[in-house]
């Protein structure tokens, strides 16, 4: 019921009336820099030209043992995947 009679009393024009946005103040939302600061430049520029000029010498290690791949013993057997005879079943029934 209140917003109504906000709704209604904004529509009509307030009594009171709107006061006028005077703009002497300034924008304040910009950022303030002291005078006496004074700001670097990036470094970044720099960073990007020296990685994409000269790609890295990388050289191939030989005298690492590389344990990663996966090591099925012998004598263990892996089961087939079930997954085409479900994705058979689904289709089926559709």
């Amino acid at each position: 019921v209140a917003a109504k009679h906000v709704l209604a009393e904004v529509a009509k024009g307030s009594p009171r009336g709107l006061k006028h946005v005077d703009d002497a103040a300034g924008d304040r939302s910009a950022p303030v820099i002291a005078p006496d600061v004074t700001i670097k430049p990036s470094p970044m520029a720099d960073l990007k030209k020296e990685i994409t000029d000269a790609p890295p010498s990388l050289r191939p290690r030989s005298d690492s043992s590389d344990r990663s791949a996966p090591v099925v013993e012998a004598g263990v057997a892996v089961k087939p995947s079930p997954m085409a005879a479900l994705q058979k079943e689904i289709g089926a029934k559709q």
